[in-house]
């Protein structure tokens, strides 16, 4: 995370090992004075380990945009980068990489609802250590959004609490919404998506009806986008939490999975000289058939047929 800098300076202090990233209001995170720290934790999904930044008292998460690993590469003043890997860091709600500890210290039973305890005992760390634990307890969230408190004189205990959870994420969807849609009404239709019903009745209410069934067909996919977006930080039961919670099934999902996913792309590799694409160079055309069968003929003794057209020469 630096800027101002040229090729022979990033070389110098970082030697071969560094990449050219994008960060999310990147004047404080390049400042003197910030605070750094690269942060490696397991991923929502349990999709391996996810990689976070720590900047002063905030979070960004770190994402990668690789085209082709063969043939990408930075040219940084004088200099040629060879990892051509686009790293984008952006702000992530913190409360999201807290939910799993959350949830363990609560302790909760099928008996007990659950304890409270102190953040110091939520976030447990080690001296030194500078994992996930240890930026949590150094970044600023506010844990009464999905936590019920107790405040004990100048102590605050915290316990997960499952309606905060959701109704927080709820508010995660419905921002969704507002940011691709503004103006949109992400309001659930009264009884869910399925009370909407085309009537049979007179042609004014039939085309009221079939407007309003379009309106929910919308509203449900709008919701079920905001959804998947949401999903990518939280557990499968948070997960199945949610979709419940919008009187959807899981086969939604699905659904809308298979209309989204795009056809494999092809990155064409490009032949010196023309600048043509072997994609969409031109192939041979093979020989017909008949043009095969005339090859196979004797023609010992046989004159051309040209030879009947040309110029005769002069008798002498």
């Amino acid at each position: 995370v630096t800027s101002g800098r040229d090729g022979k300076g990033l070389r110098e202090e970082y030697g071969e090992e560094w990449s050219i990233m994008v960060v999310q209001d990147g004047g404080e995170a390049v400042a003197v004075d910030a605070q750094h720290a690269i942060i490696h934790a397991p991923h929502a999904r349990g999709d391996g380990l996810a990689t976070y930044v720590l900047v002063n008292d905030s979070i960004l998460e770190v994402r990668a945009a690789v085209r082709s690993e063969k043939y990408s590469c930075w040219f940084v003043g004088d200099y040629v980068q060879k990892n051509g890997t686009l790293m984008f860091a952006t702000r992530i709600d913190s409360l999201f990489l807290a939910l799993p500890a959350l949830e363990k210290a609560r302790n909760k039973t099928e008996e007990h609802a659950g304890r409270f305890v102190p953040k110091e005992q939520i976030f447990v760390t080690d001296e030194g250590d500078e994992g996930l634990n240890a930026a949590l307890n150094a970044c600023s969230m506010d844990l009464s959004i999905v936590c019920d408190k107790q405040d004990v004189g100048s102590d605050s205990y915290y316990r997960l609490s499952d309606d905060k959870v959701l109704e927080w994420l709820r508010a995660k969807v419905n921002a969704v919404i507002a940011h691709q849609h503004p103006g949109f009404d992400d309001s659930v239709p009264e009884g869910g998506w399925a009370t909407v019903a085309v009537s049979e009745t007179a042609v004014e209410d039939k085309i009221a009806s079939l407007e309003a069934a379009g309106r929910a067909r919308v509203a449900k996919e709008r919701h079920v986008g905001a959804i998947g977006l949401v999903s990518d930080y939280v557990s499968q039961t948070w997960l199945d939490r949610l979709i419940v919670s919008y009187s959807l099934t899981e086969k939604d999902f699905q659904v809308a999975k298979a209309c989204a996913t795009p056809g494999s792309e092809q990155f064409r590799t490009f032949s010196s000289g023309r600048g043509e694409s072997k994609d969409n160079a031109p192939t041979a055309k093979k020989p017909k058939a008949a043009t095969n069968k005339l090859a196979k003929v004797d023609t010992k003794g046989m004159s051309s047929m040209m030879s009947f057209f040309s110029k005769k020469p002069a008798p002498k």
